[in-house]
């Protein structure tokens, strides 16, 4: 507190300190396998051994200092103000000694060696930031709000380094307007508030065009080597000596990346507010994403190449909104609510695409168009339907595999000639899903965010029973299978049953002349046309609705629990991930999937008995 009536003054001040000793140690090992027709056992050794040694210490220093206004003038006007300064700072050392292959593998100790290979890493970060805000508002009515950042980063060179990023907002609630509140709607309709806000936050992560301190000349070790003679005078005798080399031309022309997000909102109630609401439409803007301005060449022999500038766009746009009722009957208290988000990301400026006609800008450019859409992927070809006989295949008048039709059989794909041309090829793809392939080592073009999320609540509690269950969906989404997901089983491992048993085949599997019997999926080949590249035969659109938590509880009563000196024991149950309904079912999968393999690790069922006692 301070002397100044509504002035309070507030520090703040963390330290943190961690340290870590870590030892990995990797011994030989021998496996065996069995012929199961002979018995006989197989040894197969593996000798590589390894032994790591690391320590790692991280200290944080956070500090803040905040001045806060918050004073009412003739009972009406309502004034907050607050002002103050914030800073970090990270160092981290990072030592680690590996010896591979090890000298003594019955000891976790590192003994000095050729073998040995050292890693040593120092990194300070700090980041600094003045804030202030503003508000006013007159008898809860007209609301107005003043705020901004001025941040600095360690990333950007003098002159890029401090940004200053404003936000604004407005609300105006009708409901307590005089003629409102005299008017017979009021008695139903109990809250009406229109707001609007914009604002800009600033963001120093650009990504690996911009790697940390690439604004500074200078040099990087143990870059390449050369062996040099120990004699000059004689070449016999050489060492190896670890080399040094120049670091990129420094980038002083890449500075914050700016996020906008204009919004605007209403919110409502109904019934002294039993039902209340709200709906937002929102935009957000990136601007200054870090690329490359292709545009610009050098000549091969110059060695130069371009650098990172602030040039690219993108902007996510949707809806947000919910409904809650909540009342009680008595001693029963209830409620039930719905929200949904409809948001999608579009790109914006793709600066200096280059391209060799119209139609090649059709199929490639990024520019102003929705993210997650590259071709390559998501660009498909449709499937139209599926070949039921040998006379259908060689009738077709549409060559489908690229071999004149010979390497069809019934149960494959038959895909749409988009362009009218006679043959399927990439001219015939055309965008059919949401988002592209999640690569194992990439899932920058896929979506593990629906385009549409919902999600749904209710509970109660009665005489100390509590029940609640949320459930959350997914919808307008893509997911794009590749390798095993599409081929089915191989000669070296398993596959998935849905491609590999409810599939086209022989009715005598071992005589090819016998009649087809038709499965969901094409007949099993090495060379297979129907997952020559991609279709949406094998996309899937992924829906869903999961319960995603379930609590059921019983609170003792009070007078029981006082004769013993507690305030509160509460039993209760938690089940999550309980039940799942979703268009992935038939194949096995879990709807929340987003690697191209299958291999993303699946939403576990949880069971949870428990008790709370509060004294």
């Amino acid at each position: 507190q301070t002397p100044l009536k509504g002035l309070t003054a507030k520090g703040f001040f963390a330290y943190y300190y961690s340290d870590n000793s870590i030892i990995n140690h990797e011994k030989s090992y021998s496996e065996y396998s069995q012929d199961k027709t002979t018995g006989a056992l197989s040894q197969h050794e593996y000798s590589t051994t390894y032994l790591v040694a690391t320590k790692e210490n991280q200290q944080d220093i956070n500090g803040q200092f905040l001045l806060n206004y918050d004073n009412t003038f003739a009972t009406k006007h309502h004034l907050t103000a607050v002002a103050g300064f914030e800073a970090y700072e990270r160092q981290h050392n990072y030592l680690s000694v590996m010896q591979s292959p090890v000298e003594n593998e019955f000891l976790d100790l590192i003994s000095t060696s050729e073998d040995n290979s050292v890693s040593h890493r120092k990194e300070t970060f700090s980041t600094a930031s003045f804030i202030f805000r503003a508000g006013y508002d007159y008898a809860q009515k007209y609301i107005i709000d003043f705020a901004g950042r001025y941040d600095g980063s360690w990333k950007f060179p003098k002159g890029n380094r401090w940004g200053f990023f404003p936000s604004v907002s407005g609300a105006w609630r009708v409901s307590e307007e005089s003629f409102w509140q005299d008017a017979a709607i009021a008695g139903w309709f109990s809250n009406l508030k229109f707001r609007t806000s914009y604002g800009e936050m600033g963001d120093d992560n650009l990504g690996s065009l911009y790697p940390n301190f690439a604004y500074l000349p200078g040099y990087d070790y143990k870059s390449g080597g050369a062996l040099i003679p120990v004699n000059p005078m004689d070449n016999t005798n050489n060492k190896y000596v670890v080399g040094s080399g120049l670091k990129s031309v420094p980038n002083t022309q890449l500075s914050w990346m700016t996020t906008s997000i204009i919004d605007l909102g209403v919110d409502l109630g109904f019934f002294a507010n039993k039902l209340t609401a709200e709906l937002d439409v929102f935009k957000r803007q990136r601007e200054g994403i870090a690329a490359l301005p292709n545009d610009v060449l050098f000549p091969l022999e110059s060695g130069m190449t371009t650098l990172a500038r602030n040039l690219n766009s993108d902007q996510t746009m949707g809806i947000d909104g919910f409904v809650k009722w909540a009342d009680k009957i008595g001693d029963f208290n209830y409620f039930a609510g719905v929200n949904v988000t409809l948001a999608r990301q579009k790109n914006g400026k793709r600066y200096g695409e280059l391209f060799y006609n119209a139609l090649d800008r059709y199929y490639w450019s990024q520019n102003d168009r929705w993210a997650n859409v590259s071709n390559g992927q998501v660009w498909q070809w449709e499937a139209i339907g599926i070949f039921q006989t040998q006379e259908e295949i060689d009738n077709y008048p549409v060559i489908i595999d690229g071999n004149n039709n010979t390497s069809l059989v019934p149960g494959d794909v038959i895909f749409k000639d988009v362009n009218g041309d006679g043959i399927i090829n990439e001219s015939d793809k055309r965008p059919l899903g949401y988002s592209s392939v999640s690569w194992p080592w990439d899932d920058s073009k896929g979506n593990k965010n629906p385009l549409l999320s919902l999600g749904f609540n209710f509970g109660f509690d009665w005489k100390g029973i509590d029940f609640a269950a949320d459930f959350a969906g997914g919808f307008m989404n893509t997911f794009v299978p590749d390798w095993d997901l599409k081929w089915g089983t191989a000669r070296t491992k398993n596959a998935f049953a849905y491609n590999s048993l409810d599939v086209w085949h022989h009715e005598d599997i071992f005589d090819p002349t016998s009649p087809w019997v038709p499965g969901k999926y094409p007949a099993l080949r090495s060379s297979n046309p129907s997952t020559r590249g991609e279709n949406n035969f094998y996309t899937k659109k992924i829906n869903y609705l999961r319960l995603r938590n379930l609590v059921l509880g019983y609170t003792l009563p009070a007078v029981w629990t006082q004769i013993a000196y507690i305030h509160k024991v509460r039993f209760y149950f938690e089940a999550s991930n309980l039940l799942c309904w979703d268009s992935l079912n038939d194949f096995g999968f879990d709807p929340e999937i987003d690697t191209t393999n299958g291999s993303d690790y699946p939403q576990t069922r949880n069971f949870t008995l428990g008790i709370n006692v509060t004294f």
